[in-house]
């Protein structure tokens, strides 16, 4: 907006602001002398016209509405094991840019794209008690943060031996590991050295319950 040829001394300017966002306003007085106010919740300025009636004034809006974001699964209190798919709903008045998943207050995943979704290998946590966090990012930097979503872990363990799972390392594990001698096969490569050998033979007898 510029005003000209109008009386010197105050004159008040309003403006209407969408909601959810804060208004402020450089204003000039002449090509090299402006003013420049943070952006505050109001919509309204007091100009001091000068002597010979100039000013121009222009309106500043910044969006400070922070996006809104939910975890959806899992649930609250609820018991994980394996891969777990983690999922999120986040929502903004000008529209979310990215989500991140926490798991345990680090972060592990961003996904810009709705439907937001982490996929988590409990796996790789201990048993017990974890907490899973989102947030949501705008373009304008608000930040929204999700409650927090606590689920216990049971994933089962198993002996080295037990290829079967079956909670003991006895003949039917034995027979296993016999049937895939020389083979790469990942579930009776008790070592990890890419092959089914004596090395394994020997991890299976030192734990074996017969």
């Amino acid at each position: 907006y510029y005003f000209r040829d109008i009386s010197s001394g105050n004159h008040t300017v309003s403006v209407t602001k969408p909601s959810g966002y804060k208004v402020g306003y450089t204003l000039c007085y002449n090509k090299t002398t402006c003013h420049n106010n943070t952006p505050t919740n109001g919509g309204s300025v007091t100009v001091n016209v000068p002597a010979g009636g100039y000013a121009d004034l222009w309106w500043h809006y910044t969006d400070i509405t922070s996006p809104s974001v939910s975890i959806t699964s899992p649930a609250n209190g609820s018991t994980v094991s394996g891969t777990v798919s983690v999922t999120a709903s986040a929502s903004d008045n000008a529209g979310v840019t990215k989500v991140e998943f926490r798991l345990d207050d680090g972060l592990k995943r961003t996904d810009t794209v709705s439907p937001y979704t982490y996929s988590w290998d409990t796996k790789t946590v201990s048993n017990g008690s974890h907490t899973l966090q989102a947030r949501a990012y705008d373009a304008a930097g608000n930040i929204g943060t999700s409650t927090t979503v606590t689920v216990t872990v049971t994933n089962q363990t198993s002996k080295p031996g037990d290829i079967n799972g079956d909670g003991k390392v006895d003949i039917f594990d034995a027979s296993i590991l016999a049937s895939r001698w020389g083979t790469a096969d990942p579930d009776a490569d008790l070592n990890g050295n890419g092959v089914v050998d004596i090395f394994d033979a020997s991890i299976l007898a030192s734990n074996w319950e017969g």
